[in-house]
């Protein structure tokens, strides 16, 4: 494997993980979404570099071989690698805006929600409330969350598992096992370098 596109690769995570820092960071959701996508170019690049690190080398290049098959069966890899086709090929949202938390403030008192709690997406839908007391609802902060995808008519819904583990479709947890993925492949990789 050629050092030079191993160390490219390594680049592109190094890259992707600093797009999560200021996606996390952000003061906007403007900003937020910028750096998820830009996390999605990053990580798409670091396979395209670990490919022409591998060409003619007789070892690595059946094992990346592997790996792509893998890219191409594994839920998080498949949609990452769709999501990043959307964003190129598309003008459809990977992402929406939501709002992530309710703050209730006041004396003690009831609180009663009325109507459906869940809408058909397993969202929580509040229609009406009330209180026995002075009691103010705010709505707290708003964040994104990862949509489907479509492309060429199939659509590719967000992971909800990661080697093996549970993980909520926020762009967080979705780059955080992503990273994860990439940095144990580095690092099997890292055995077919030239010496």
């Amino acid at each position: 494997m050629k050092t030079k596109g191993y160390q490219k690769a390594q680049d592109e995570i190094a890259d992707a993980r600093e797009a999560v820092r200021r996606m996390v960071a952000a003061d906007t959701l403007g900003a937020a979404e910028r750096e998820w996508r830009n996390f999605l170019e990053h990580f798409a690049r670091m396979f395209n570099k670990l490919l022409i690190a591998c060409k003619g080398d007789t070892r690595a290049y059946p094992w990346f071989g592997k790996k792509k098959n893998e890219r191409e069966k594994n839920p998080l890899l498949i949609y990452l690698s769709q999501a990043r086709h959307s964003n190129e090929h598309s003008i459809e949202d990977s992402t929406e805006h939501v709002t992530t938390s309710i703050t209730f403030d006041g004396p003690p008192g009831t609180i009663s929600i009325d109507g459906p709690l869940y809408d058909e997406n397993g969202n929580i839908r509040i229609s009406a409330f009330s209180t026995s007391s002075n009691m103010t609802v705010t709505h707290g902060l708003t964040g994104l969350r990862i949509l489907p995808v479509t492309n060429r008519g199939v659509t590719y819904t967000p992971p909800i598992a990661a080697a093996g583990t549970v993980i909520e479709s926020t762009p967080r947890q979705i780059c955080e096992a992503a990273i994860a993925y990439a940095e144990e492949l580095l690092e099997e990789a890292a055995q077919f370098l030239d010496d």
